[in-house]
C-alpha cells in the first residue's frame, strides 16, 4: 500500500536518528520502487551497519541493493554474493533471490538441479508466487509432471486470476500431465487467463474450439478467438485466420483476406502460412496463378520441417508439391 508523502518524511526522519526497525522499513519500501530521491549509499550503509547483528538480513538487503532488476545499483554478481553469503548464515528464504539472479543473469552457469534446489529450500520460508511460478517451470523442464502441478496449483492459491499461472495448469490438463487429461477444465483455465487478455490462452482456446477438443467444434467461436488474440499480439493466429477466412468456416469465405493473412503470416516466418500461400498460388486462390513462386515457398516451408509438428500440415506440404509438380509437368508436355 502506498506510503503518504509525509509518512514517508516521519520514516526518513526515524532511519536517519538510527531506529533500526524504521530502517528497514524505508528501505523495503525505496527498493520496492516507491516514488522519491532515495540515496543508495545511505541505504547500503544502514544495511552494513546491521551486519553484526542481523548478518543474514544484511546480506538479504545487499543483494536486493545491487540486484539489476531493483532499484539502486545493478551488479549481478554482487547480488549473487550477498545472497548466497545471507543464505550461509541461516536466511534460507534468500533462496529464492539467489535462484532468480542466476536464472536471469547467469542462465548457462547453474544445473536445472541447483536451482530447483535453492528454491525447494527457500519454500518453508518464502512460499510467494514468485518461488512456486519459477520451481514450477524448472521442474517442468526436469520432466516432473506432478511437482510442477503442485507448484501450480500453490501458486493459483495464492493469485486465483494470474493468467500464467491459469495457462500453465491448463496446459496440463490438456496434455494429461502430472494430472489426469480433462479438456473441460483445461478450457475453463485457458478462459481465465484468456478474460485477463493473454494472448496465447485466447489462441489455445481457438484452436480447441476449431478442431472440437474440450468442446463441440465451433469455427465462428474459434474465428472470435483467433482475432482477439491476434490483436493482442499473437502471430500464430495468421495461419488460422487465413484457414478459416479461405473455407468460409465462421465467417464467409473471402480468399483475398485470407492471402492477405497468410501473407503477415510469412512476414512472421510461420510455416504453415508458408504452405498455405503457396497452395494459393499453386490453384490461382485470391491471386493469379504462379507455379514458380508457389514452388519457392514450398522449398522455403521444406527448410522448416522442424517446425511442422502437425501431421495435417505435413500432408498438405507434400499435396501441394505433389501438385505443383503434376501441374509443371502437364505444362511441358
Amino acid at each position: 500500500i502506498p506510503l503518504p508523502d509525509v509518512a514517508q518524511g516521519w520514516l526518513h526522519a526515524l532511519s536517519e536518528k538510527g531506529n533500526d526497525q524504521a530502517r528497514r522499513c524505508y528501505f523495503s519500501l525505496a527498493i520496492s520502487g516507491a516514488e522519491g530521491a532515495h540515496d543508495w549509499l545511505k541505504l547500503e550503509q544502514w544495511a552494513l551497519d546491521t551486519m553484526a547483528t542481523t548478518p543474514g538480513e544484511a546480506h538479504c538487503m545487499l543483494g536486493m541493493l545491487y540486484e539489476p532488476d531493483m532499484p539502486g545499483f545493478s551488479d549481478a554478481k554482487k547480488a549473487a554474493e550477498h545472497y548466497r553469503k545471507a543464505m550461509d548464515c541461516g536466511n534460507d528464504g534468500c533462496g529464492l533471490y539467489l535462484a532468480r539472479t542466476y536464472m536471469r543473469y547467469e542462465p548457462d552457469e547453474h544445473t536445472q538441479e541447483e536451482l530447483r534446489e535453492l528454491l525447494e529450500t527457500a519454500e518453508p520460508i518464502n512460499p510467494c508466487a514468485d518461488l512456486y511460478y519459477a520451481l514450477g517451470v524448472i521442474c517442468d523442464d526436469m520432466g516432473d509432471d506432478d511437482e510442477a502441478m503442485r507448484c501450480y496449483r500453490e501458486w493459483h492459491k495464492i493469485d486465483p486470476k494470474d493468467p500464467d499461472c491459469c495457462r500453465l495448469i491448463a496446459g496440463h490438463y490438456a496434455m494429461g500431465t502430472g494430472v489426469k487429461q480433462n479438456l473441460e477444465l483445461a478450457m475453463r483455465y485457458y478462459q481465465k487467463a484468456a478474460n485477463q487478455d493473454d494472448a496465447e490462452s485466447l489462441f489455445l482456446l481457438g484452436v480447441m474450439y476449431h478442431e472440437g477438443h474440450g468442446a463441440r467444434r465451433n469455427d465462428k467461436r474459434a474465428l472470435d478467438y483467433f482475432t482477439r488474440a491476434f490483436n493482442l499480439g499473437d502471430e500464430t493466429s495468421l495461419y488460422y485466420l487465413g484457414k478459416l477466412h479461405l473455407h468460409g468456416k465462421g465467417i464467409l469465405a473471402d480468399a483475398e483476406k485470407a492471402v492477405s493473412y497468410f501473407k503477415q503470416g510469412i512476414e512472421c516466418e510461420d510455416v504453415g502460412c508458408y504452405i498455405s500461400m503457396a497452395d494459393c498460388y499453386s490453384k490461382g486462390i485470391g491471386v493469379e496463378q504462379d507455379l514458380d513462386k508457389a514452388a519457392e515457398l514450398i522449398d522455403k516451408a521444406e527448410a522448416m520441417q522442424d517446425e511442422i509438428d502437425d501431421e495435417a500440415l505435413a500432408q498438405q506440404l507434400d499435396t501441394c508439391k505433389a501438385y505443383i509438380n503434376t501441374l509443371r509437368k502437364s505444362g511441358e508436355e
